[in-house]
């Protein structure tokens, strides 16, 4: 009778090993999905850090300003 039990416990632990480790994988991957970027983010990203020529010269005229006094 206790084998049997020990048996049943050995067999419900090797189950829960395995679904644990599924899950674990699942969870890695959709956490890894939810961190990529669309397409469309990428773009506002790459405009957002897109420098225009005024934004260039404008720190330069100050620096020659403040060389100027």
């Amino acid at each position: 009778m206790g084998l049997v039990a020990l048996e049943i416990i050995f067999q419900v632990l090797i189950i829960m090993i395995f679904l644990s480790l599924l899950d674990f994988a699942f969870q890695k991957f959709t956490y890894k999905e939810n961190l990529r970027m669309t397409k469309q983010e990428i773009k506002e990203e790459e405009k957002r850090q897109m420098v225009t020529p005024n934004q260039t010269t404008h720190p330069r005229s100050q620096m020659e300003m403040a060389r100027k006094r």
